[in-house]
């Protein structure tokens, strides 16, 4: 039996160490019964994801590997040429456009400067006292 003193235990702590491996993997294998697991052929998948944007109203997707080490290069190289032919998957990003400015919007590339955040781009700042911070107003 494994002490409980064992660091790392905690994780292990959904396991009845009485369990048998079977049972355990059993648990393990379940993870592709989940509503938004697909797997098949490109098209197949394409199509999985496109009801996904259309019925559930989803933004975007986690990618899980599954079997091989492959999964993401198939992904890239089978799926999002398939999504792209239909028009669901961007042809190319914008020159010179971060990834700030795709969230936040053209002229957004850098923090604002009374940003908490933005004190790090000056190392003499970050001996001067942070301002404090402020949140946004919550309308219910």
């Amino acid at each position: 039996m494994v002490s409980r003193q064992v660091k790392g235990w905690q994780s292990l702590q959904r396991y009845n160490p009485a369990s048998t491996v079977g049972a355990v993997l059993a648990q393990f294998s379940g993870f592709n019964q989940e509503r938004f697991f697909v797997a098949g052929t490109p098209s197949v998948v394409a199509d999985e994801i496109e009801k996904w944007l259309d019925v559930d109203g989803i933004d975007g997707i986690n990618l899980r590997q599954y079997l091989s080490f492959e999964t993401a290069r198939d992904f890239i190289e089978l799926v999002i040429p398939e999504l792209r032919r239909r028009g669901r998957f961007r042809e190319r990003y914008n020159d010179g456009e971060t990834l700030r400015e795709r969230l936040f919007g053209a002229g957004q590339a850098r923090l604002p400067a009374d940003h908490f955040g933005a004190r790090f781009r000056d190392p003499a700042a970050l001996g001067q006292p942070a301002l404090p911070l402020r949140f946004a107003a919550i309308t219910v």
